[in-house]
């Protein structure tokens, strides 16, 4: 099979690529180890957050000025893409734009939100300061000081998004394999073959999109070390049956959806149906059975001590990707060979965001305005002890949140 670009995973980053250049009349094939929106990518909670997870000033701080507030301003932006595209192609994903809270557990946080309102409102973002009143009206639960509202986050079902994108691409001449583990990728004179195993795939240029299953069934070698040069965890989340009418109305009135400042995060919104989705930093292990799932379960329960008896309907996880600096990858591994992956839990809009500027790459070639700067693969040290490392920083991060969550109002 001949193409002009191969993409490597069917996930939100490939995706988007796919669909982004069809539109530029490329001749694209996507191939998946198992089929779109199997990973994270389906397996989220369905947050549309524009930004990065680093505060601007931290963005900066590793960019500089004059590139971290272009990366900082085509970033703010990735919601934006998000809802026009589903938009555009008439995606159904039970997508709603009524805002994004984050919400400060402490007086250290309470700090953060008032510098992130002030930057952000100088950046001309629709940014609002919420006092602690208004956040626990808004939110349901008292468990919060202050807050910052984004008016433009909002929600989404993720494996709906996901097919409708790959919908989206096929109607546009794209072709989706599932089923196609990529096991090997190497020179063909000019060119790129990468091989399953039932085909082998000649494309011009190759993007490799599988961030947090870089390593899908013990693959490493898919390209050396870019599976080391991230962090892989799994984001758990759980759903209530759908509340009752009374519930809903002091929980989340306003459709609002909410991540807080914690390091061990929760976030949490409620679907098209009224159930509770409440989901928060998992682990190295993914989550097989309810009481794997129980941190999460406490949770719901410390916030929203008004739902007296939860019962619960659905519990899932996926495998995000973290990175060292904080920022996404975007990695040039050979001439025609491109990566995008490391979306620290921002990888709706990111991972949306980072499918449309590999598109852009590949096409014009050369960098993009605000994109993030091209990088080599970094292996992070110690990967043979990734797995107690990764255990002992979620126990350190945990105690944080704890001896913090200590302080009074001030």
């Amino acid at each position: 099979m001949d193409c002009d670009i191969l993409i490597i995973g069917a996930g939100f980053t490939g995706l988007s690529a796919a669909l982004h250049l069809s539109e530029l009349e490329q001749d694209v094939v996507v191939v998946d180890a198992v089929e779109p929106g199997y990973g994270a990518s389906g397996r989220n909670g369905g947050q549309v957050i524009p930004g990065l997870k680093l505060y601007p000033e931290e963005v900066r701080k590793q960019l500089g000025d004059e590139k971290g507030n272009a990366v900082i301003n085509a970033t703010n932006r990735s919601a934006d893409l998000v809802f026009d595209l589903i938009k555009k192609y008439q995606i159904d994903c039970k997508a709603n734009r009524n805002g994004f809270i984050q919400p400060a557990f402490s007086n250290t946080s309470c700090g953060v939100i008032r510098s992130r309102v002030e930057l952000l409102s100088k950046l001309g973002a629709p940014v609002e300061l919420l006092d602690k009143e208004t956040t626990a009206e808004y939110l349901g639960t008292s468990s919060y000081f202050i807050a910052l509202l984004d008016k433009r986050g909002g929600s989404l079902q993720p494996l709906s998004y996901a097919r409708g994108l790959a919908k989206a691409a096929i109607r546009q001449g794209v072709k989706i394999y599932s089923n196609a583990l990529v096991n090997k990728i190497k020179p063909l004179q000019d060119r790129w073959q990468a091989s399953t195993q039932k085909a082998s795939i000649n494309a011009n240029r190759i993007l490799i999109c599988t961030n947090g299953y870089s390593d899908l069934n013990n693959n490493p070698g898919l390209w050396p070390g870019l599976n080391r040069s991230i962090i892989p965890l799994h984001s758990f989340q759980v759903a209530t049956q759908p509340l009752s009418n009374k519930l809903r109305q002091s929980i989340l009135p306003h459709g609002h959806v909410a991540s807080d400042t914690k390091r061990l995060l929760n976030y949490f919104r409620l679907d098209h149906e009224g159930r509770l989705i409440l989901g928060g930093s998992g682990n190295i292990y993914e989550g097989k059975s309810i009481r794997d799932f129980s941190h999460i379960v406490k949770r719901i329960q410390s916030l929203f001590p008004q739902i007296t008896e939860p019962q619960f309907e659905f519990y899932w996880s996926g495998k995000i990707a973290l990175t060292m600096s904080g920022l996404p990858h975007i990695h040039e591994m050979a001439p025609g060979v491109y990566s995008g992956l490391g979306y620290n839990g921002r990888g709706v809009g990111m991972a949306t965001l980072m499918g449309q500027w590999l598109a852009e790459l590949v096409t014009d070639g050369g960098q993009i305005p605000g994109m993030l700067p091209l990088t080599t693969i970094k292996p992070i040290k110690l990967q043979s002890f990734r797995k107690p490392v990764i255990t002992a920083t979620y126990f350190w991060k945990s105690l944080q949140d704890r001896v913090e969550g200590r302080q009074k109002p001030i």
